[in-house]
């Protein structure tokens, strides 16, 4: 297990792992206040699966947590009621709406713990294991399980056109942050904390595994997070970057380029370099 960050709040962020990314999720349903972050994991999580862990207290909306199947993810949404698990190829799909609480078996145990109530600090355990089973632990008890047969890379995307179930009225709707990759790739992981506005939404001692098998190469090596969008909120130009690892000579790498629909970067400032 790899500690990915000390707390995550709403608002705020304490002792985050460097090898994550945190980003900003749009708002939704009159509510300002969200957090996220996004790992990558090693490529054992197809054979020995995935876990996020963590303890979590709530007195509005809900989580959402990320985990890497096959070639996609799947999306476990824990809200004061209910848990839902989704497999959506835009996020937009669910948006923060509780997802699709028929791909789950409840145990006697959820009746025990549901609804959660707005003070107690609960103890939450998620794993997908290689051959797509579920299991969500509260508390240390089995509350739910399922089954996985396929997942798809999932679309981060959202037009200025469109919306989704519970979003916001008054504000642009988007995810944003340095490094957030629009578009997920294999073995990405993540949490989302729904916005809140007066209340609280937050994990502490939040852990995942499989997470990166050598720390120290996170920092010096890029990690495949897929086209990121140097934002024009940061000072950016507004177009993607991607990181490809290929060792073609330049002919080769432009045609390359150009089949993914896009070109070699030609870095024009000392801002774009640093941001590459």
């Amino acid at each position: 297990m790899v500690l990915v960050a000390d707390l995550l709040t709403e608002r705020s962020s304490a002792d985050v792992n460097p090898f994550a990314v945190e980003f900003k999720p749009p708002l939704g349903g009159g509510r300002s206040n969200s957090a996220g972050i996004v790992v990558a994991s090693s490529d054992s999580f197809e054979s020995m699966g995935s876990k996020w862990e963590f303890d979590y207290r709530r007195n509005d909306k809900g989580i959402q947590l990320i985990h890497p199947f096959g070639d996609g993810q799947c999306i476990l949404t824990i809200e004061r009621n209910s848990i839902s698990l989704t497999t959506p190829r835009r996020w937009i799909d669910i948006g923060y709406e509780q997802g699709n609480m028929g791909n789950l078996a409840y145990t006697a145990a959820f009746e025990n713990i549901f609804p959660l109530d707005d003070i107690s600090s609960y103890h939450v355990q998620t794993y997908v294991d290689g051959s797509g089973t579920v299991f969500v632990n509260v508390e240390n008890m089995l509350v739910a399980t399922g089954t996985l047969e396929v997942a798809h890379p999932i679309d981060f995307f959202i037009s200025p056109v469109e919306t989704f179930r519970a979003s916001s009225t008054f504000a642009e709707l988007k995810f944003s942050g340095d490094g957030f990759p629009v578009q997920w790739s294999k073995g990405l992981a993540g949490v989302i904390l729904e916005p809140v506005d007066t209340g609280f939404n937050q994990v502490s001692q939040l852990t995942y595994s499989p997470g990166p098998p050598d720390m120290s190469t996170v920092v010096r090596k890029p990690v495949d997070f897929g086209p990121i969008l140097w934002t024009v909120e940061s000072g950016g130009n507004g177009h993607y970057y991607e990181y490809v690892s290929t060792g073609k000579p330049w002919p080769e790498a432009r045609q390359d380029a150009l089949a993914r629909r896009g070109y070699l970067a030609t870095i024009t400032s000392p801002e774009e370099n640093a941001f590459i």
